[in-house]
């Protein structure tokens, strides 16, 4: 496959974030991907994502731009969803919400405007919406409370 523009960046990115230099990250992408170049026709997703997947192991779990684990997930067949699902129900809960009251603030005019009913059936994108919306309720009643 070829990379888009915005795939070479970020893995140019991910070797940098790790503090590899050229010679190493060549040598990362022979080893994992099986080509020497992310320009090569013949690199494909599986090989992207283990590529991706170790520079983020060797940045300490965290690349610029991604959620921490984010390609951990890819390269283990984890769906994305699943995790953001478990991070929701904490934040509601630190919230003081039940997971009725995390539900219907998915199905509500301020979240998804009735696209999703449950927090089971939010793709990963509302969860992602949902998650920054528990965050900042839980930062503003913080404040409030200090």
């Amino acid at each position: 496959m070829k990379l888009s523009r915005r795939q070479l960046a970020a893995i140019h990115r991910a070797a940098q974030a790790a503090g590899y230099d050229d010679a190493r990250y060549r040598l990362v992408l022979q080893n994992l991907a099986g080509v020497r170049s992310a320009k090569d026709p013949r690199l494909s997703r599986a090989g992207f994502i283990r590529v991706m997947a170790f520079f983020e192991g060797e940045s300490k779990g965290v690349l610029p731009g991604f959620t921490a684990g984010y390609w951990r997930d890819q390269d283990r067949g984890v769906d994305p969803a699943a995790s953001l699902r478990v991070a929701c129900r904490r934040a509601a809960l630190a919230l003081g919400w039940t997971d009725a009251d995390l539900d219907a603030f998915l199905a509500s005019a301020r979240c998804s405007n009735g696209r999703f009913r449950a927090l089971a059936d939010a793709p990963a994108y509302w969860l992602s919406r949902a998650l920054d919306a528990l965050k900042a309720m839980a930062k503003r009643r913080d404040a409030v409370t200090q």
